[in-house]
């Protein structure tokens, strides 16, 4: 996995398990600027800065908000970030990693263990 140029500390990451999880990891470096790492991890994503730690939906609204390597990125980033929609994002961030397994094969990636 190539992992991008981030400020010291900060860290994003995903499930070594699941393909689709390490699909979505590469897109991240591509629309954002931060460092990715494969960990052990079942439910959600992290985001780990040195002043704080984000998860699942809210992991991808920080990165996208602070390192977005673009203007439309961080406003992306800022709209998943936007708390009256954390409800509907965190449904949506669920749905998506319960089924994340049927995902995988889709995007041309293994399917992860928990399927």
């Amino acid at each position: 996995m190539t992992s991008a140029r981030g400020t010291a500390g900060e860290v994003f990451l995903y499930d070594r398990d699941c393909g689709f999880c390490e699909w979505c990891a590469e897109w991240l470096v591509r629309l954002a600027e931060v460092p990715v790492s494969p960990a052990a991890f079942e439910e959600y994503a992290v985001y780990r800065t040195p002043q704080a730690e984000f998860r699942g939906h809210r992991a991808i609204a920080e990165v996208l908000t602070d390192r977005g390597r673009s203007r439309g990125m961080r406003l992306v980033g800022w709209v998943l970030g936007v708390r009256a929609l954390d409800p509907l994002w965190r449904r949506m961030y669920s749905v998506v990693a319960r089924n994340r397994y049927k995902l995988g094969p889709l995007v041309g990636k293994d399917a992860c263990s928990i399927g």
